[in-house]
């Protein structure tokens, strides 16, 4: 469907150049049908620095905007008026549906990230809002972690590159990694024994088994420590001696490359990527796994939001005919007066 955007807002030009669907919001139609016709209005937490900030947006608004569903989403960040949304403006929107990205600072501890404690209560109301709940890449460690008490850990090295994942069905996907830390695998274990949580696709091309994909059915969250996002090339970064790259190889070469911002023990760290370039057999099964899971999480997120409407459609006809049952009858004059 489309992403539905006020016309001056600079994604909806950047999405409109890129031939992604995209509507304005002040010619955007809404049906006063208990929900009907209505877009799903997403909270979009971006915590990425400004540099990756338009990418972000571009990236995973190109990838929902093939659900079923138009979008609209409402733009959030913590502590940053300029990125987004403060939470408490936010909440405002009656927002259906949570997106939390990741950030560049992913290597510190959570408790010393400036926005941790924010974040928190931006997750604890969404808990008890019950919100379906999407975290990306570090997003998705912050969620693992605060709802569900699974520790962070560093790699032996930054997993980087197209691992291939196996679903529970024995499917094959290549997918795209990009990040230097990993869940503690005992912490998750104990969570997929005890709180519901399914690891739905699972590499053992890395040090230890890593997760793409996990999921909480009862409450709708989705997890993704791979990149659905990521395509097989990018308009967003300047080549490296008129290269033209696809992401994975951009980033393995920009933490290589010896400008003002080398740093040689994160260099050390940072080997090529594997499985680059994929197959078009490849490409497209995972073109195919990431629609129909993003797709997926939108389409519950809109049921839930048509249910809801529902229910307020029946709680005003009750109270409507409560205010009828008990108003004042009025005098009335008889026929044999």
């Amino acid at each position: 469907m489309a992403i539905i955007l006020p016309q001056d807002h600079p994604a909806y030009t950047r999405l409109k150049n890129q031939n992604i669907p995209v509507r304005a919001e002040t010619a955007y139609e809404f049906s006063r049908a208990a929900g009907k016709g209505l877009p799903v209005t997403l909270g979009f937490v971006n915590l990425m620095p400004t540099i990756y900030l338009d990418e972000t947006v571009d990236l995973l608004l190109a990838r929902l905007a093939r659900a079923d569903q138009d979008i609209r989403p409402v733009f959030i960040h913590p502590e940053d008026r300029r990125k987004g949304l403060f939470w408490n403006e936010a909440k405002k929107q009656k927002l259906d549906c949570m997106l939390v990205t990741g950030y560049a600072a992913s290597n510190e501890p959570f408790e010393n990230l400036t926005f941790w404690a924010e974040l928190c209560h931006i997750l604890d109301d969404v808990k008890e809002q019950k919100l379906p709940l999407f975290g990306v890449c570090a997003g998705a460690m912050a969620i693992a972690n605060h709802h569900y008490g699974i520790a962070k850990e560093r790699a032996p090295h930054k997993l980087l590159g197209n691992y291939e994942y196996k679903t529970p069905e024995g499917r094959s996907l290549f997918l795209a990694t990009s990040r230097h830390n990993t869940l503690n695998r005992d912490d998750l274990l104990q969570a997929v024994e005890g709180q519901g949580l399914r690891i739905i696709a699972e590499t053992e091309q890395t040090p230890q088994p890593e997760p793409a994909v996990i999921v909480d059915p009862t409450r709708n969250v989705l997890l993704t420590l791979a990149h659905l996002e990521y395509g097989n090339g990018t308009s967003y970064y300047p080549n490296f001696e008129n290269e033209k790259l696809d992401i994975l190889t951009y980033q393995y070469k920009r933490d290589h490359r010896r400008d003002a911002c080398y740093d040689p023990e994160l260099a050390a760290r940072v080997k090529p990527p594997v499985n680059v370039p994929l197959n078009t057999g490849q490409v497209q099964a995972r073109e195919a796994y990431a629609e129909q899971l993003l797709a997926g999480w939108v389409q519950q997120a809109y049921e839930r939001k048509l249910a809801l409407a529902a229910q307020q459609n029946a709680i005003t006809i009750r109270e409507e005919a409560v205010e009828q049952d008990t108003a004042p009858t009025q005098g009335y004059r008889s026929f044999t007066a």
